[in-house]
């Protein structure tokens, strides 16, 4: 679902993404708060939101604090203009500055006097941790649990977007026990008979569990093609951003077939420091560092995720950014995520721990993964496509082909 349209003086009007609310929603008491610069209402919202409003007079632009649901904006003779995909703002309005809402405000315009001001939008406050690693563990579970029961559509089949990863086999496993209806989607690349790692773990994970698994194995001469659309809706030629868009694509088009939402494991590693450089950080900066690549995944991961979903007509849930989850792992000790075991650091320890507890073979739950660019194959097509092309830096094959896309459009 994706939001989009225009408010000028005299225009009232309401849109909205926000499909996994539940209850009642009075939105002229929401709208009135806002424009009284109070945002306690929207703080509470137990849901990934993006808002405008308007009563003529006013119109309010806001998004829930972690950029979950995207929301852009342009500023046009006397009009807002706004949208969820970028795209749709440029092909409109080709030669007008627009710019990302910052989640961390609400925007408010009036169309009157043509003035444009924010209101401060609270962001989360790491929860005091519990007293012991055990508490914690089971804490994590229960949390665990009731984010993805949270987003099971009832009755309905639901997708996982998985390589499996502890991350995508964790949402699966605990999938199994809330008998949910779910089916698993991985994709990669193959290179007639080598295929990408994330290929073959998926296969070995799903065997283990019991999980059933359907696969989009995207032949080399195939990958120059799926480029082209990733860049046409990114529209930059960012060579991680455009190297994970790919196999999400490949994934949510083979899932739209079957359902209309899917999971997926995103924000583990920023929670639970799972990246390479949360090991180079201290201990006591590492929180501090989880917190800074949270704040900036909106810029770095959310939108590409979105974009990508919507295009295939998926609805993305994102468990591991649940709002009762992401203060909990913010509090979370350090050394309770990277833990200095006798073979080495283990990192995002206690999500593998609670892993295992719920049934994740050990095998998986402790595999270190690479990167979905690299695990799918995706970057390795990129080189050598650049190559081929004549290209030293992937980052150049992608900028050419972007003006490419762009000409034939």
């Amino acid at each position: 679902m994706k939001i989009s349209g225009r408010f000028c003086e005299g225009v009232a009007g309401f849109h909205a993404d926000l499909p996994c609310y539940e209850g009642d929603l009075d939105l002229k008491s929401l709208f009135d708060e806002a424009k009284d610069g109070r945002v306690e209402r929207f703080d509470e919202m137990d849901c990934e939101y993006a808002f405008a409003l308007s009563d003529g007079v006013i119109a309010v632009l806001t998004r829930d604090v972690l950029g979950i649901k995207p929301l852009w904006y342009a500023v046009h003779d006397g009009c807002v203009y706004f949208s969820s995909l970028r795209h749709e703002l440029r092909r409109r309005l080709p030669a007008v500055g627009i710019k990302e809402l910052n989640p961390r405000e609400i925007l408010l315009f009036d169309l009157q006097e043509q003035e444009i001001w924010a209101v401060g939008h609270r962001f989360f406050e790491p929860s005091p941790p519990p007293p012991d690693f055990e508490t914690a563990r089971k804490r994590l579970r229960e949390l665990l649990f009731k984010a993805i029961a949270k987003r099971l559509k009832h009755g309905k089949r639901v997708g996982i977007l998985f390589s499996g990863g502890v991350d995508s086999t964790l949402i699966a496993i605990i999938c199994k026990h809330l008998n949910a209806d779910f089916v698993c989607y991985t994709a990669g690349v193959s290179w007639g008979e080598t295929e990408a790692e994330d290929l073959v773990w998926a296969r070995t994970s799903a065997k283990l569990h019991g999980f059933e698994l359907e696969e989009a194995v995207v032949r080399f001469d195939e990958v120059e093609e799926l480029i082209k659309e990733v860049l046409t809706m990114l529209e930059e030629p960012d060579v991680v951003k455009v190297g994970v868009a790919l196999p999400l694509l490949a994934a949510c088009r083979l899932a739209a077939d079957e359902t209309r939402v899917v999971f997926s494991g995103l924000g583990s590693e920023e929670l639970f420091a799972g990246y390479e450089r949360h090991r180079t950080v201290s201990l006591e900066r590492l929180n501090d560092a989880c917190l800074e690549g949270l704040l900036s995944m909106h810029e770095r991961d959310l939108y590409r995720d979105y974009v990508v979903a919507t295009s295939q007509n998926l609805e993305l849930l994102l468990p591991f950014l649940d709002k009762q989850l992401v203060p909990f792992a913010l509090g979370l000790p350090a050394a309770w995520k990277l833990y200095q075991s006798d073979s080495g650091v283990v990192n995002k320890y206690i999500l593998r721990c609670v892993a295992i507890d719920v049934g994740v073979d050990k095998s998986v739950a402790l595999r270190g993964k690479k990167a979905a660019q690299y695990g799918s194959g995706f970057d390795k097509a990129l080189k050598k496509l650049a190559k081929r092309r004549g290209f030293r830096k992937k980052t150049d094959y992608l900028t050419t082909l972007l003006k490419e896309v762009l000409k034939e459009s």
